[in-house]
């Protein structure tokens, strides 16, 4: 059986603790979801190379190739709540080719802000009427259709650039608006704790990590989970 929802992962060596965590708090979700594998999570040992905006392509390609209706990214050092899964399942069944959401922001340890993902925003801005509160239409962490994902590259980024953003723009440029007919529900809760800390957000260079030595991919046993096949 096809996986309903793919949840992708790419993580570095030195997140290894990190990225424990969050699967300590997804693992768990995807076993009351069951129904013989409906969301199946892939990770990505980053080792420099490909760079992350190819192993993100990469990972989108896996999922149209498994038969994935829908794909998320996780980032390896972020936070999910107890309801992550079964509220993105629950929008998925109206067949929405977005699931809109509401983000927790936090830098450096503290809460910054809530932010609102909704193709209505049309873009990314803070709300006058209250600077707690950021406005976007859609990121890379939002479930979206595997069929609209491919439609951009991240790649397409240039060094330096955001490649999530340049992304985004490009299934913008393609139709992924409210405007132009693309549908969506809305789960007006926190599904997803951003947690930025600036001096370590940087992702490891190939030349870098070759210093480190040879990195051990975590042993993850669990069959909901699995290394992508192309990753170290």
């Amino acid at each position: 059986m096809s996986p309903v929802w793919m949840i992708c992962i790419p993580t570095i060596p030195r997140r290894a603790e990190t990225l424990q965590r969050v699967l300590l708090d997804l693992m768990p979700q995807t076993e009351a979801a069951d129904a013989c594998g409906m969301v199946q999570v892939v990770g990505w040992l980053n080792v420099g190379t490909p760079r992350i905006a190819e192993i993100r392509d990469r990972l989108v390609t896996y999922a149209a190739e498994r038969g994935a209706e829908y794909i998320s990214f996780v980032d390896d050092d972020d936070r999910l709540p107890e309801y992550y899964v079964a509220e993105g399942l629950a929008a998925m069944e109206h067949n929405p080719d977005h699931v809109g959401l509401l983000l927790d922001y936090w830098k450096n340890g503290e809460q910054r802000a809530v932010v609102e993902h909704r193709l209505l925003h049309r873009r990314w801005q803070t709300l006058k009427a209250n600077p707690l509160t950021l406005v976007r239409d859609f990121t890379h962490i939002d479930p979206i259709k595997v069929s609209w994902a491919r439609r951009g590259r991240f790649a397409e980024a240039r060094p330096h650039q955001m490649e999530d953003r340049i992304w985004a723009q490009q299934l913008r440029d393609v139709g992924f608006t409210a405007r132009r007919g693309a549908t969506e529900v809305f789960i007006n809760r926190i599904m997803y704790r951003y947690i930025w800390v600036p001096d370590q957000s940087a992702w490891d260079t190939k030349d870098k990590l070759t210093t480190l030595g040879i990195p051990i991919r975590p042993f993850i046993a669990h069959p909901y989970f699995t290394w992508h096949p192309e990753s170290l």
